[in-house]
């Protein structure tokens, strides 16, 4: 939200080169936060909706932390690399939550 926020003042003040892509990228920032946000409360009200797209959203980081190692980067990419590992393997040690039909997922 702080980059969406960045842009939104970037764009207030005149500064942006192109503005399109200024609006998009606040979209965009929007978009990931709120849908972020969703993950969050979903995994902390024990919603089983939430548990996937949490899990691939944090195995996306994998490659990015590859890439951050790779470009001379070293501490950025340990600090997104074990953020990205510790929330796969916190979210796979959440409890089962069962179903209504009595599944679990």
């Amino acid at each position: 939200m702080a980059a969406a926020i960045f842009y939104a003042v970037e764009l207030a003040i005149g500064a942006a080169a192109d503005v399109g892509a200024v609006l998009g990228s606040i979209a965009l920032f929007v978009v990931v936060a709120v849908g972020l946000g969703a993950l969050a409360w979903g995994l902390h009200s024990e919603a089983g909706w939430a548990r996937t797209p949490t899990m691939v959203w944090s195995a996306l980081w994998v490659p990015v932390s590859v890439s951050l190692f790779q470009s001379g980067q070293p501490a950025v990419a340990a600090v997104a690399l074990a953020l990205a590992v510790g929330t796969i393997v916190a979210v796979l040690r959440l409890p089962r939550i069962p179903r209504s039909d009595g599944a679990t997922f």
